[in-house]
């Protein structure tokens, strides 16, 4: 998304990180991304390849969150809290505690949400119980799992956006789940030919979601005994992808340089600037952008 905004950290006091980032989205949708399990879950999964394996929430003055994080070698990172303030859509007041104490003891969490012409503001303090443990977190590299968690949000905000869902709501739609053989390299693959990124892996892995910016899609291990069939135990493909980008031309030279295969250049047809690519998995990929017809 070349409009994103980027994350500010200052810290004002001795003992405090502030994070803040612009969201275009309204306060009421981020507050719940914030919230909710199902949808922390799409963002706030560590590193690429951990899953997020635990995240219980009861958000009310005195309710407890714990939150569980697994890496692909078992190691397991762990926290937990209690909720002092609570105040829907606007404010979250939480205590905070690693399960490996790193922050040198429990750490004070103050979010706040301001929304301004639709886009919302979230503003991150962590105070910490000492100077040596602020600055050990600045150390730690935190801000860049930040920034990478915070670009997950944006990503799952655009997509609730664009897909026109009620704040508070719920909205029908409809998502492809490609079945392929070697889920893992596949979900590498489309990382690396269109500038996907990871939004959910299943525990265990077999299945992730994925979202290229904002345009969201599943992948999936084949399972014949479920009758989920791959390309290739098919021997061919039913379906096609249409993805629609700014540069078609350019997508499709990455995608190609990644693995795929060219089925058809990039013209303009039919008020469509589109080429044609099947992936390294069988998937055949529309890759387009409609222009206007002179």
């Amino acid at each position: 998304m070349n409009n994103r905004e980027t994350l500010k950290i200052t810290t004002p006091t001795d003992r405090e990180i502030v994070m803040t980032r612009v969201f275009d989205a309204p306060r009421s949708l981020v507050f719940d991304c914030w919230t909710k399990p199902a949808l922390l879950k799409r963002w706030m999964t560590g590193p690429d390849g951990w899953s997020f394996v635990v995240c219980e929430i009861d958000l009310r003055v005195g309710g407890a969150y714990r939150f569980v994080w697994r890496g692909t070698d078992g190691t397991e990172i762990g926290l937990g809290g209690v909720y002092r303030e609570v105040l829907p859509p606007e404010r979250v007041v939480s205590t905070e505690l690693f399960d490996q104490d790193w922050t040198g003891g429990e750490t004070i969490g103050t979010l706040v949400l301001t929304e301004q012409g639709g886009k919302t503001t979230a503003t991150n303090t962590v105070l910490y119980s000492s100077k040596e443990a602020r600055d050990g977190a600045l150390r730690s590299g935190m801000e860049q799992g930040m920034a990478a968690g915070y670009d997950r949000l944006d990503e799952l905000l655009a997509s609730a956006v664009s897909a026109g869902m009620p704040p508070n709501g719920f909205r029908t739609s409809v998502t492809a789940t490609l079945s392929v053989r070697t889920w893992a390299r596949a979900v590498d693959f489309y990382k690396t030919a269109f500038g996907a990124s990871e939004l959910y892996r299943v525990d265990g892995g077999g299945v992730a979601q994925l979202s290229v910016s904002g345009a969201e899609f599943w992948v999936a291990e084949e399972s014949p005994r479920h009758l989920n069939f791959s390309p290739e135990y098919l021997g061919g493909c039913s379906v096609r992808m249409l993805l629609i980008v700014e540069d078609p031309a350019a997508v499709c030279e990455q995608a190609v340089a990644a693995g795929a295969t060219q089925v058809s250049p990039v013209c303009d047809a039919h008020g469509w600037r589109i080429g044609r690519i099947v992936d390294p998995f069988g998937h055949h990929w529309e890759v387009a952008r409609q222009v206007t017809c002179s």
